[in-house]
């Protein structure tokens, strides 16, 4: 019926002699009963599911980060599949959290994922890749492509589109710690505590506020005049409301200048 939920369309079923990641399957439905002519099953349907990149995490080569592959508003899905190919100059994708049928072929650089929903809970992101930096990095470097087995649909196994969002990766550098505020959050996602570490080129006044997504204020950290070099500035799990995405902005104030930058914080269970 056309509201069945995805859990009577999508089934789960062991096949002998197969190998991980290397095999495809068509599956072909049957109507075995009555079939409400109205209702014309969307055969081949693809997803017009795109992606992008938003907000900065800074790194350094050989380090190893978790990022989040995720909507850009939270969506009630039933079910998705997310393929991924990276560019193994620049990462490895080590392991994909949280997702029990998966599939990472290093051989072609790709990421395979599966999830069906039981529960029908709107959800935003739909995936966490802990990957390790293996090259420099910086604005408009696409090291994720979304590929064509990637689709989503809803409870009713109805295909839909998704904006897909990943965050901007920046390598630090000498010249960056001399030259201007670098910061990046970590862990990021985070499912507890976490730290917001920035590197002030110079003394100055540092001021941090905390944002939910509708940009309402719901943390204010006290100012504080700091020394040139490294700081952190811990968030807990009183600061947030809850699993989503949050914003964070430093405003640094110097004896001559005035400066603002901002990021992103995505809170999970």
């Amino acid at each position: 019926t056309p509201n069945s939920p995805a859990s009577a369309v999508y089934q789960q079923a062991t096949l002998p002699l197969t190998n991980a990641g290397q095999n495809l399957f068509k599956v072909f439905l049957t109507p075995t009963g009555d079939v409400n002519a109205s209702f014309v099953p969307e055969n081949g349907a693809k997803s017009q599911s795109i992606l992008d990149y938003d907000s900065e995490i800074f790194v350094s080569v050989n380090q190893i980060v978790e990022i989040p592959v995720q909507l850009e508003k939270a969506t009630n899905l039933g079910a998705f599949t997310l393929e991924l190919s990276y560019d193994d100059r620049l990462i490895e994708v080590l392991e994909v959290v949280d997702r029990e049928i998966h599939f990472i072929n290093k051989e072609n650089s790709t990421v395979k994922i599966a999830w069906l929903n039981d529960t029908h809970n709107t959800m935003q992101t739909l995936a966490i890749l802990k990957v390790k930096i293996k090259g420099q990095l910086s604005a408009g470097d696409s090291y994720f492509q979304l590929l064509d087995g990637t689709q989503l649909v809803d409870e009713s196994a109805k295909v839909l589109g998704g904006h897909l969002l990943a965050p901007t990766i920046k390598t630090i550098d000498a010249n960056d710690l001399e030259n201007k505020l670098v910061h990046y959050i970590a862990p990021n996602p985070a499912s507890g505590n976490t730290n917001l570490h920035y590197f002030l080129p110079e003394d100055g006044i540092v001021r941090i506020s905390l944002f939910d997504p509708t940009g309402h204020e719901i943390k204010k950290f006290e100012a504080q005049t700091l020394s040139k070099g490294e700081h952190l500035t811990k968030i807990t799990q009183q600061d947030l409301r809850g699993t989503g995405l949050y914003f964070y902005k430093i405003d640094f104030q110097t004896a001559g200048s005035n400066s603002t930058v901002s990021g992103s914080l995505l809170f999970v269970k």
